[in-house]
């Protein structure tokens, strides 16, 4: 079976949530963490006499369908920006994109060295993975998809010129404009059209390894000459 873990911060004792049944939510999370548990005896004893690796030829397919759950998460994310999905507001300072689409195109894996698990985030980086992508402002964008943001009142000492949206963006073509109109409403909406994006992945991961190692238990066992089993 799979092991699927939600981490938050750091993770640790109290930062890591393991999967225990389907989940309404994953509480914001923009973690999660894949390992397999093989405890079909049989088959193990079977594959090792055979010279078989079999802890590795299940991991690479547990990697291919994080790789396809990825894949299926990216595409609902872009579908959620539209017709800004393909939007991309030129530097300087640096280029921006829609929030969605920023998202689902720093969503990866990583299989962490000396351990079993493969890590799912959304960031540049590994070391990065508890804050998330950020956006061209510096807003940890990932953890406002997956979890919303609360209105907030703008500051007084908005500059003359902000970076535009890429909405904005899009209807005039300025990446910059004057910030009169956030003075005069004073107060950003917030963020609530929110998608949780790690637990799309969890459930495409777990629920579709288990058709998975379905298919690889049958022909491991019939080439090991073996009844089936179960992993």
């Amino acid at each position: 079976m799979v092991r699927a873990t939600f981490r938050y911060g750091k993770g640790g004792a109290q930062g890591n949530v393991p999967r225990t049944g389907m989940r309404g939510s994953s509480g914001g999370a923009i973690q999660g963490q894949y390992r397999i548990d093989w405890d079909d005896h049989e088959l193990r004893v079977a594959l090792d006499k055979l010279g078989l690796n079999g802890d590795a030829i299940l991991k690479q397919s547990l990697i291919k369908r994080v790789e396809e759950a990825i894949k299926e998460t990216q595409m609902k994310l872009k579908r959620m920006a539209g017709a800004l999905a393909g939007v991309r507001i030129p530097p300087p300072p640096r280029a921006s994109q829609n929030i969605y689409t920023k998202v689902a195109d720093h969503l990866t894996y990583d299989t962490i060295a000396g351990t079993s698990f493969i890590r799912v985030y959304a960031a540049e980086e590994l070391r990065m993975a508890r804050f998330g992508v950020r956006g061209s402002r510096g807003g940890e964008i990932a953890k406002i998809v997956a979890g919303g943001m609360k209105p907030f009142s703008y500051s007084p000492f908005l500059p003359p010129m902000v970076r535009s949206s890429t909405a904005w963006f899009s209807k005039t073509g300025r990446g910059f404009d004057y910030a009169i109109g956030l003075r005069k409403n004073k107060t950003h909406p917030g963020f609530k059209r929110t998608y949780d994006f790690m637990l799309n992945v969890e459930n495409n991961v777990v629920l579709n390894f288990e058709k998975d190692k379905e298919l690889i238990n049958r022909n491991l066992a019939r080439f090991a000459g073996l009844g089936y089993g179960r992993v």
